[in-house]
């Protein structure tokens, strides 16, 4: 239960907080996890960054002021921190498909894009959904990475730019010296920065291990991994499912665990257990912990 009330305090905090400007620091705090960790946590339960639910919740209430009380929109665009009622009117325009002007005027029920205050069922609902996991500690060294560098929540371009990477990779001279006895091991890595609070977009590289930077591909991006100690998760079954792990390993394990998962990055590991479309096939997640 403790888990889910760190996620209904943040949302808590949001909700008597509309009116207010407050940080996506502030909002994870209330949460007890780091910005990166609330952010997964709460995308992958409700199917939206923690920036996308404040942003809607904000327009919601905006447009019931607007629809039922007498107050002059640039009055609303100010409450609800909106520095200027250009800005407000495109945010506006662009959610609900009209401005806030001609809804007042015509009084168009837009009540069908309303976003309700996510509640303690909901949450628990998506809670009790999460499967239990035991995963294994290692120790790991510097890592170094080459591969497509995208900047995405869309899987599709996740699944372009491996394509993309395929077909570079056999230009790469590489090293397996993370699983030696693997012909072809990949690495999916992604880093998070603020924007993912705000969007849900992070960076995905589709990847191998390398010995050195060398001679690479000009079309290729490169990344340091450095050591660190990481809780390693075995996803089983078909890989479309993979995030039933990912939530489990960040909404439950890791808070039960005593560990802190502050850096803002993780990965997929992919070898010969990986199977695509197969419910026999096993991916490995990587996440870095303290």
């Amino acid at each position: 239960m403790k888990n889910e009330e760190n996620i209904v305090n943040a949302v808590r905090y949001i909700e008597n907080n509309l009116t207010r400007k407050i940080t996506s620091d502030e909002i994870a705090f209330q949460s007890a996890y780091s910005v990166y960790h609330f952010s997964r946590v709460f995308i992958n339960l409700t199917g939206m960054s923690p920036g996308e639910y404040l942003r809607r919740r904000r327009l919601t209430q905006a447009a019931k002021d607007i629809l039922f009380s007498g107050k002059e929109i640039m009055e609303t665009a100010l409450d609800y921190q909106f520095n200027t009622q250009e800005g407000f009117t495109r945010a506006f325009k662009d959610y609900f498909g009209i401005t806030p002007g001609r809804c007042r005027l015509k009084g168009k029920d837009i009540s069908a894009k309303f976003i309700p205050e996510l509640s303690l069922q909901k949450i628990k609902t998506s809670c009790d959904k999460i499967i239990v996991l035991s995963p294994v500690i290692k120790e790991i060294g510097e890592i170094k990475l080459a591969g497509i560098s995208i900047f995405t929540k869309d899987k599709n371009e996740i699944k372009e730019a491996w394509r993309m990477f395929l077909k570079s990779a056999g230009k790469i001279q590489k090293s397996s010296d993370f699983s030696s006895a693997c012909s072809s091991p990949g690495f999916g890595l992604e880093c998070y920065n603020e924007v993912f609070f705000e969007s849900g977009k992070f960076f995905y590289m589709p990847s191998v291990q390398v010995d050195s930077f060398d001679d690479l591909p000009v079309e290729m991006s490169l990344k340091i991994i450095p050591p660190a100690k990481y809780a390693v998760f075995t996803h089983k079954g078909v890989p479309s499912a993979i995030s039933e792990t990912i939530t489990a390993a960040y909404e439950r394990w890791i808070p039960e665990s005593g560990y802190k998962a502050d850096r803002s990055y993780d990965f997929e590991f992919y070898d010969e257990r990986f199977k695509p479309d197969s419910k026999e096939s096993e991916i490995d997640i990587f996440i870095p912990v303290l």
